[in-house]
This record gives C-alpha cells, sequence and structure tokens, in this order.
C-alpha cells in the first residue's frame, strides 16, 4: 500500500546541495534505476548488520527505499517494513515488486529523511543507503522515530572508485565532511569494497548512461568497484 504524504512547505528536499545528475535521474527512471541497485553487490552487507535486529516484533523503515530492494530483502523476517522515499515513481514501482513477492507487512511513504511521516519512538531499526541527507536535521528526525535500544545502519560511498568517478558534479568533500559528521556523533564506522556487477558492458553503457550520467557511457568493463562507509548507531535505553 502507498500512503502519499505532502511535503511540508518549509522542508528542505534530500538532495539539496548535490549536483550530480543522479538525483535528477531518480525520479524519472524507476525500471533503468531498479537494474542498477540490482546489481550492487550489498546483500551480504545488509544482512550482516541489519538483519540480526529483524525479529517477528521489529518495526524497520528504510529511507530512501527506492524501487525497495531492501525492503524486500527484509520483509520476511520483520513484522512491518516502511520504505520512505521522495519519489512516487520510485514507490509505485517498488509497491509493485513487493506485491509480486506476497508481502504484506510493507506500507510505502512518500517522504524524505529530514521530515519523517511518523510518530516518535515508532520503530525499532532504520536503515539508509546511498541517501543524500542534511546529516544534522536527518539524524534529529531518526532519533526522533527510533525506539529505545533501536539500531541506525547507515551505508554511503566515501571514496572516489570506479562508480563514484563517473558522477560528473561529484562533490567528495561534501561526502567525506557528512560521513564524519555522523562518526562524530557516536555512529560506529567500518569501510568496505563492494562490487557492481552488470551482465556486459553494453549493458553497463546503457543503464549507467540513464541514470548516472553521460560518462556511463565511457565504462569499459562490466564490473566495477565501489568503496563504501558502513555507519551504525544504537539508541540508549
Amino acid at each position: 500500500m502507498i500512503k502519499v504524504i505532502p511535503y511540508q512547505k518549509n522542508s528542505s528536499p534530500t538532495n539539496k546541495g548535490d549536483t550530480t545528475s543522479f538525483p535528477r535521474s531518480y525520479y524519472t527512471s524507476s525500471s533503468l534505476y531498479n537494474k542498477f541497485c540490482m546489481a550492487e553487490d550489498t546483500e551480504d552487507i545488509i544482512l550482516k548488520y541489519a538483519a540480526p535486529y529483524c525479529t517477528r516484533k521489529t518495526t524497520l523503515l528504510d529511507i530512501g527505499c527506492g524501487t525497495g530492494k531492501y525492503v524486500n530483502l527484509l520483509a520476511p523476517r520483520c513484522k512491518k517494513v516502511i520504505g520512505v522515499d521522495p519519489s512516487e515513481e520510485q514507490l509505485i514501482f517498488a509497491n509493485h515488486e513487493t506485491s509480486k513477492k506476497g508481502h504484506v507487512n510493507v506500507q510505502y511513504v512518500l517522504g524524505h529523511a529530514e521530515n519523517l511521516p511518523l510518530v516518535s519512538e515508532s520503530v525499532d531499526l532504520i536503515l539508509l543507503t546511498w541517501v543524500t541527507l542534511s546529516p544534522k536535521r536527518a539524524f534529529k528526525e531518526m532519533h526522533r522515530v527510533l525506539r529505545k535500544e533501536g539500531l541506525i545502519v547507515r551505508v554511503s560511498p566515501y571514496a572516489k572508485d570506479d562508480l563514484t568517478a563517473l558522477f560528473p558534479g561529484l562533490n567528495l568533500k561534501l561526502m567525506k565532511r557528512k560521513n564524519r559528521w555522523f562518526q562524530n556523533h557516536r555512529f560506529t564506522t567500518t569501510y568496505k569494497s563492494i562490487q557492481i556487477r552488470f551482465p556486459s558492458v553494453r549493458i553497463a553503457r546503457y543503464i549507467l548512461s540513464r541514470v548516472v550520467g553521460s560518462r556511463g557511457a565511457s565504462v569499459t568493463q562490466r564490473t566495477l568497484k565501489h568503496s563504501v562507509v558502513i555507519q551504525t548507531y544504537a539508541k540508549k535505553a
């Protein structure tokens, strides 16, 4: 079920300050973006850090859920899963995928990290992966909706690599500054290299040129190395 909640006029979009082409394409290419997401070798990371906290009593919030990859991965392990995203097109696609899988404990909501449309202390686990946000405002909201002894798992890029080099307007300093902000606010930080595997170079070029931008058409290999930071925060009782 998709519950559409309009933005508040005084709230800023999640992609404020991001000059890459990725946020703009995100709103118009859900099918291609889903193919890009499915190429990411990230399931092991999510299962390692999030799955141990998933039980039949757990309410999971996936911020920036996109086409629902991790919602559908973790839904069978949780009591309830809420996917929040600023793109209605992404949520429509996600809802379709979730319906095909038969998950009845999932709800999708239009919104963003800095203004979560949820009541306080209503979720046990928060997941956010590759989400462009304002750290201070987003953390305030996440802390508000997270129950005591709950966990936040954040996965984000941290360096220039095969993937991030394709973004024409990537602000590496801003990206690192945001990662440091979370580390300075009691987020445990780990670094890992993952791979993004496409079936062929031709398909990699096709998807990346449309999702990332024109530089995607120049890739010469079907597997890209991508460096990520994994940050976790446990709310005290």
